[in-house]
């Protein structure tokens, strides 16, 4: 099942990061927000960046989330980032595919037209699910990336959303 976010949720939320944390390189964030940070990020969305949680037997096994691109340029408005993340038990699934194609349904309901997702690059399951999704590579952004020992690039993934 497949729903909005409530701040109950923040905390599994922040054991789901902590796991894409631990693996390393499949995401830019070095730190978790933590619960109280979390629950506020889940009150404050809005029908352009909606948080949707996919739950199993009750369990939420994981999250993807839309926000702006650029915020303080309106003209702008019409273009958001996605951001995903699946427990670590539950790669392979198709949680993180339901997850998109629900919000890529949701969006059709919004002013949300484009979407992007920034990718570290050697991070192949992501790219190939955003790409099973239409999306096409729209940049590379060489070296970016510093931690861990380690110098990565990033891709953006993007996508128009059909009219």
């Amino acid at each position: 099942m497949i729903r909005h976010a409530h701040i109950d949720d923040a905390e599994r939320i922040e054991e789901i990061v902590q796991q894409s944390l631990d693996l390393k390189y499949v995401t830019a964030l070095q730190s978790p927000m933590g619960i109280e940070k979390r629950k506020h990020w889940i009150e404050h969305r809005t029908r352009n960046h909606p948080v949707f949680v996919y739950e199993e037997d009750g369990q939420l096994i994981g999250y993807i989330a839309l926000s702006a691109y650029r915020p303080q340029r309106p003209s702008l408005d019409r273009t958001a980032l996605i951001s995903y993340f699946v427990d670590n038990k539950h790669f392979q699934k198709g949680v993180a595919s339901a997850l998109l194609q629900y919000l890529i349904n949701y969006l059709k309901t919004t002013s949300i037209k484009v979407i992007i997702a920034i990718i570290l690059d050697g991070n192949e399951r992501s790219i190939k699910l955003t790409e099973k999704f239409g999306f096409e590579q729209w940049a590379y952004l060489p070296d970016v990336f510093e931690a861990y020992d380690k110098v990565l690039s990033q891709v953006y993934m993007g996508k128009v959303l059909d009219q």
